[in-house]
């Protein structure tokens, strides 16, 4: 389950428990006595998904947009969670509902901002350009033509930049000294680009390979794509995800497709293009004969 998924089930959670303590609230106003113990089941409640927040930032922290986690951060580090962990009276149960209410809109909003829009675009572009590439076999034939050329790194890249376009996303790459590269014309890019109708910029490395060399060219795209310093085009870009691609004619085992990486503020995305892809059985069933 992605981490949006896994928040959108646990943010109806929290929601809907602040629901149940509005008409609670509403019952206690006629009768003040809790015969029943609805209060400390309220709070336990509240105990549990505490819980399910510290999971949740655990199994994601790697993945999760920088603002996200510095929610998650100040609410599992501060005074909310020792509220929330504290057995006490119904005014505790009170202060501990209004405390995940406010974190769950806070949170909610760092995951479903601007540049969680542009990450989603961009991974639905790259989904799109996978799909049509199994299924649009003059577009696989374009794509063969590219590889095999004798500059096939550029003229794959300047494919993909096209692709990525269609999505309302503007693919760079990082030049010399890290400044930002057109990945269709090769030149410094223009920065009046986000006036000309894109939802945003996504610094992209495009590499080609094989099985033998795949490993090595993802470690240098990512190298490559390091070397830019982010801030050039703030407001535009995507800042958090960096994309590294790599281009190869068959699609390459799952084990040599590194897993997203964190470096300091910035996950490096590994995504393999297959010019060629194989059904998932036919994946497995390579993978088989192999071992």
């Amino acid at each position: 389950m992605s981490y949006a998924e896994e928040w959108d089930a646990l943010a109806n959670r929290i929601r809907s428990l602040g629901e149940v303590a509005r008409l609670f609230a509403q019952f206690a106003a006629s009768n003040a006595s809790d015969t029943y113990g609805i209060a400390k089941d309220l709070g336990d409640q509240c105990e549990a998904i505490l819980r399910e927040i510290a999971s949740f930032e655990s199994v994601h922290h790697s993945t999760l947009p920088k603002e996200a986690l510095d929610c998650l951060n100040r609410f599992l580090n501060g005074h909310p969670a020792k509220v929330i962990g504290t057995k006490g009276s119904s005014r505790e149960v009170k202060a501990s509902i209004s405390f995940l209410l406010s974190f769950e809109s806070e949170l909610t909003y760092a995951l479903k901002g601007k540049q969680e829009l542009l990450r989603s675009k961009t991974e639905r572009a790259f989904l799109h350009l996978q799909r049509t590439l199994a299924v649009d076999k003059q577009h696989q034939q374009k794509w063969k033509d590219a590889f095999a050329s004798t500059r096939g790194e550029e003229a794959c890249e300047k494919l993909g930049a096209v692709h990525l376009l269609w999505h309302g996303i503007y693919p760079f790459k990082a030049g010399a000294a890290g400044a930002t590269t057109d990945l269709i014309y090769q030149e410094p890019i223009d920065t009046s680009i986000g006036r000309r109708g894109i939802d945003g910029l996504v610094l992209t490395e495009w590499k080609v390979a094989d099985e033998k060399t795949a490993q090595t060219r993802f470690r240098e795209a990512r190298d490559q794509a390091q070397l830019y310093k982010g801030g050039l085009l703030a407001g535009l870009e995507l800042a958090q995800y960096r994309y590294v691609v790599v281009v190869t004619l068959l699609d390459l085992p799952k084990a040599l497709i590194p897993d997203d990486v964190r470096i300091g503020d910035v996950i490096y995305r590994h995504i393999n293009v297959a010019i060629e892809p194989r059904y998932p059985s036919q994946q497995a069933r390579a993978t088989t004969k192999k071992s």
